[in-house]
């Protein structure tokens, strides 16, 4: 689903929720709080001293949690940000922006390198865990050159993605990235009268900005800026986590994925300010993502050319050089 399709859902949804006035006096705050609770696993002392339910039955909790969930959209945050969250996040930004990195200009190309785990749930979903191995090369008007390698499978899979032909927060490309105002107070404005859907406005802001952050194209002053703003969204918190032996901060926001309750986090490195990865969690699954190397270029490599070349877009070859299976794109 693209960015647009899924703010017009959220738009739609947000048009049929009921006003606060009918919640109050058909949904009391008890029964509000205990569904929300539930949701977030949260079962009290007499639940977790019962036998277990029966999977058939955990599906039919959830899945009626998440009915009236979705139904109602209750926003799961309120404006105004914590303050040890605010005064983290104001630190940050005065680091980063101080700090070393790329800035995409006309005619150069953002080269990045990294990996990502995607875990997904065997009881929503497939069970399965995809390891990635990327590395993408995105031009100033946003055409992007990929090589993914899964380790796990065997396989390598090459593609070339044209420039999108609307750029936004879902989409970013280097020249809208470079468009955005260069000040807090401007991005924040700026946001406020683009964004929509979601569960709440501070959760709409969240998940823009996530999505601009992680898309790795912000220069340092730039992501200054998205930490600054951050600060002031409600919802938002830090915590101290550890990435490859480097002390860094996750900062994260709760939001409800198809009516269940999930977890979207952006990495920061604590003493550079830099960006290190993401992370997300719902009902469905987890996944993290990691960045190795990222800088900026003038032309994609020939060897990458050349094997889209000979493979196509798209293609997907084994390590002996032969292409996957067509049918499920898997290697003997």
């Amino acid at each position: 689903m693209s960015y647009h399709q899924d703010r017009d859902l959220h738009d739609a949804l947000l048009r049929a929720r009921p006003t606060d006035t009918d919640l109050r006096e058909g949904w009391p705050a008890q029964e509000r709080d205990d569904l929300l609770r539930r949701i977030r696993g949260g079962a009290g002392r007499d639940e977790a001293s019962t036998a277990p339910r029966s999977t058939r039955g955990r599906v039919a909790l959830l899945a009626a949690a998440a009915t009236v969930a979705a139904a109602l959209v209750v926003p799961v945050v309120v404006s105004g940000g914590d303050a040890e969250a605010r005064a983290e996040l104001l630190r940050l930004a005065g680091v980063a922006a101080e700090g070393d990195g790329p800035v995409v200009g006309p005619g150069e190309l953002l080269h990045v390198e990294g990996w990502s785990l995607q875990e997904n749930s065997s009881l929503f979903g497939d069970g399965l865990t995809l390891d990635d191995e990327y590395e993408n090369w995105v031009r100033w008007d946003g055409a992007t050159w990929v090589v993914l390698h899964r380790p796990s499978a065997g396989w390598t899979e090459r593609a070339f993605y044209p420039p999108p032909r609307r750029a936004d927060f879902g989409t970013p490309t280097p020249r809208f990235v470079a468009d955005l105002p260069d000040d807090a107070a401007g991005l924040r404005a700026y946001l406020d009268d683009t964004v929509s859907g979601s569960n709440s406005h501070d959760e709409a802001l969240f998940v823009a900005v996530s999505d601009l952050v992680n898309s790795r194209l912000l220069d340092p002053a730039t992501f200054a800026v998205a930490l600054e703003v951050l600060a002031d969204v409600g919802g938002v918190e830090t915590r101290d986590v550890e990435v490859d032996g480097r002390d860094a901060v996750a900062i994260s926001h709760d939001r409800f994925v198809v009516g269940a309750l999930g977890r979207k986090t952006i990495v920061v490195d604590r003493e550079t300010g830099q960006l290190l990865g993401s992370e997300s969690s719902d009902p469905g699954g987890r996944s993290r993502a990691r960045i190795t190397l990222l800088e900026t270029v003038d032309r994609v490599p020939e060897r990458v050319r050349a094997d889209l070349r000979r493979y196509g877009n798209g293609s997907r070859t084994c390590a002996d050089g032969q292409e996957a299976d067509p049918h499920d794109g898997t290697c003997a």
